[in-house]
């Protein structure tokens, strides 16, 4: 379980690397860890049986990948595709660990209490001592304004507190830090964190009311904040512009974006433009207007969003084949005889995809080790059932 823990720890902090390279890819602690936990799990038979379906549905997302990149072959695809292949390799991995759940919660909750502590030390120094963290700034707002994030980045720790939170059950005065901590980040993907705080406490029994009712408030505020950011946020072409936090009320640059995603997707909806290339067809796809609205790089401005970033970039054959991966993995859950896991895992999976609709998430692999953590631990529950009943 030691192992295990670094492993998710070092999901939070993807740049922290070790001076070695194997061809375009540098190594880091995450790669290291998670092929020492493949050797151990491997030493120790602690793999489940393959679950065929859910390793299928994983298999064609892939595959549909390679379908796009065929399509239209690119070096920068290519290596998209590959990092999804990755990916997907450690959530299978993670999936079929022998897991139960008051296992698989601490290796999610333990990292992200420490990425929490050190993002908030870092916010404080920030603002004590006058100094900038790059990941912790953001062009649509101004240079003065620093936001959670630590060594990951706002928009990045934000997606893992969507996919954590649910799992925070006592006390509640820990849900209500760590839904603090997510507003915290001034992402617009804080949605994401209050729909799975909300369905996380439907129908729970409350230990705390006051913290309870805290909580519950915070979670409506952050998904009308990130709302708000989605509709309004404007990134302008020179980022120096941004003094100051009035709104301007004009549609803003994350929808702008989005419309250009949409706009990609419909010019050939079938396989896309091509893993990796939205970032190369903005400017093909938005108008001038739009294109004078949103801070350019070629390499910088990604789709922005999970879903249509891959709607765009894979058509309907990726699209539809991440549909049916995370059908599988939400069959998964609900076969859990835990029902409260049952409730807070698939309050989980919900707050990632309503969040990694704002910010792109697929490339994340410690994300991907969560999901097949949470899975891995619902599966236990299922087989447990199963073996009650036989008994």
């Amino acid at each position: 379980m030691a192992l295990l823990f670094l492993l998710s720890l070092a999901g939070l902090f993807p740049t922290a690397a070790v001076p070695f390279s194997v061809g375009w890819k540098t190594l880091t602690l995450f790669d290291l860890l998670f092929g020492a936990a493949v050797i151990q799990a491997g030493f120790r038979r602690s793999l489940r049986p393959l679950d065929r379906r859910l390793a299928c549905a994983a298999a064609t997302f892939w595959v549909g990948a390679w379908v796009a990149l065929a399509v239209h072959p690119t070096g920068a695809g290519l290596r998209v595709v590959f990092q999804c292949g990755y990916s997907l390799v450690v959530f299978l991995l993670a999936a079929h660990l022998s897991l139960k759940p008051l296992e698989a919660r601490p290796l999610i909750l333990r990292p992200l209490g420490v990425a929490l502590v050190i993002a908030w030390v870092i916010f404080t120094t920030e603002n004590l001592a006058g100094i900038s963290v790059g990941a912790n700034l953001s062009p649509s707002l101004p240079s003065y304004i620093h936001r959670l994030g630590g060594f990951t980045g706002g928009n990045a720790l934000i997606l893992f507190i969507c996919l954590g939170a649910p799992l925070v059950t006592h006390p509640s005065l820990a849900l209500l830090g760590v839904a603090l901590s997510g507003c915290a980040t001034l992402s617009r993907s804080m949605m994401g964190m209050g729909v799975a705080i909300l369905l996380a406490r439907w129908r729970a029994q409350p230990t705390h009311r006051s913290w309870s009712y805290a909580t519950t408030a915070l979670a409506w505020i952050s998904i009308a904040l990130g709302l708000f950011a989605y509709l309004f946020a404007v990134i302008p072409v020179e980022p120096a512009q941004r003094t100051s936090l009035i709104p301007s009320l004009q549609p803003g640059s994350y929808l702008t974006v989005h419309r250009a995603d949409v706009r990609m997707f419909a010019s050939q909806p079938l396989v896309g433009v091509g893993p990796g290339r939205a970032v190369q067809f903005f400017s093909r796809f938005a108008t001038p207007e739009e294109r004078k609205m949103v801070v350019y790089a070629p390499m910088r401005l990604n789709p922005h969003s999970a879903i249509l970033g891959l709607a765009a970039e894979q058509g309907v054959v990726g699209l539809g084949a991440f549909a049916w991966l995370m059908f599988e993995i939400y069959r998964r859950l609900g076969a859990s005889t835990d029902h409260d896991y049952r409730r807070l895992a698939s309050a989980a999976l919900t707050g990632l995809l309503v969040g990694g609709h704002f910010v792109d998430w697929i490339a994340l692999k410690g994300l991907w080790l969560w999901i097949g953590f949470i899975v891995a631990a619902s599966a236990s529950t299922t087989e447990a059932g199963e073996q009650t009943g036989s008994d």
